[in-house]
């Protein structure tokens, strides 16, 4: 049963100190920055004609450790492991429990299940030059889905442009770190949230594997607030920690 209607104290809310006026006038300009920052991780997505890295332009391999790392690819232009060639497509498939945490305010811990499904694209080779965390990055548009099995049954769904950086290890493993801001729709509601519509703010890292120089599994940790950017009260906020498996295939 949902908590009954009434008003929620000011003070527990996405920034757990200051007073409430600091936050709510805080709050809202940091998460319309994310929804900013949001919009240009979608141009980034979208696909482009921009050319290749220029000639004359140092993007020699930093690794070559394995006879596989030497076989070309439309995916790795140096080798499995020494970076994804610009413009190289992706689509991912992935679930994971979702575990509730009451940091940054909240009155409930909110446990879900979660699945996503993302389509990235490269938008750049390889940078950093000889730098052991040379890499690539990369814009993704993901769609989340799932719902919640505690304090009650619920829905979540969402859709999220991220930015990635993929780390070029030389090997079958890429690590990444990836942030991202979007919207979704929830019933959640009291006494957390009170509008089915609502925003999210991501971030995590993770690591894949390559099982052929186009497939990977994919751990992931990701961190997920929601809240609605004080268009409506009580606006505490929901936060989970997602740990999500994956499968992603490379065209």
């Amino acid at each position: 049963m949902k908590a009954p209607t009434r008003t929620w104290p000011d003070a527990i809310s996405f920034f757990p100190t200051g007073s409430s006026e600091r936050q709510s006038e805080a709050r809202p300009m940091m998460e319309k920055a994310l929804l900013s920052y949001a919009f240009v991780c979608l141009l980034l997505a979208c696909p482009s004609s921009a050319g290749e890295v220029p000639n004359g332009a140092d993007n020699s391999p930093m690794y070559d450790t394995r006879p596989e790392s030497r076989l070309q690819s439309n995916i790795w232009p140096d080798g499995i492991g020494n970076g994804l060639r610009k413009n190289v497509n992706e689509v991912t498939f992935a679930l994971g429990p979702a575990i509730g945490t009451r940091t940054f305010g909240g009155w409930q811990i909110h446990d879900l299940v979660l699945g996503r499904l993302d389509y990235a694209r490269l938008r750049t080779g390889v940078i950093g030059g000889r730098c052991p965390l040379r890499g690539s990055l990369e814009g993704r548009l993901e769609l989340l889905g799932g719902g919640q099995y505690h304090p009650e049954s619920t829905y979540l769904f969402g859709f999220t442009p991220v930015l990635r950086y993929n780390v070029a290890t030389g090997n079958r493993w890429m690590p990444f770190v990836d942030v991202g801001a979007g919207v979704s729709l929830t019933d959640i509601g009291l006494p957390d949230l009170c509008t089915t519509f609502e925003f999210n703010v991501q971030g995590g890292a993770g690591c894949s594997y390559f099982l052929k120089d186009n497939l990977a599994l994919t751990l992931q940790y990701r961190f997920v607030h929601i809240s609605n950017a004080d268009i409506d009260s009580p606006n505490v906020g929901v936060n989970i920690n997602v740990i999500y498996i994956g499968l992603s295939r490379y065209f």
